[in-house]
């Protein structure tokens, strides 16, 4: 899958922050906290969560 946005000023920011957690920089919870950002604004974010919560409703009522 293609990011949608390319140029987005979250995206930059999150590309950045993984460098410097590839590089032991920046913690890795801190690269996907800007990823999580970046993937808000570009309207691509899955809230897991939310997603098993319907799959159990879903699957009582089967």
């Amino acid at each position: 899958m293609d990011w949608p946005i390319h140029d987005g000023a979250k995206l930059k920011i999150a590309r950045q922050k993984c460098l410097e957690a590839l590089d032991g920089r920046l913690a890795i919870t801190d690269a996907r906290a800007a990823f999580v950002e970046a993937a808000k604004e570009a309207d691509i974010l899955v809230d897991y969560p939310l997603l098993t919560k319907i799959a159990r409703i879903y699957c009582q009522g089967a």
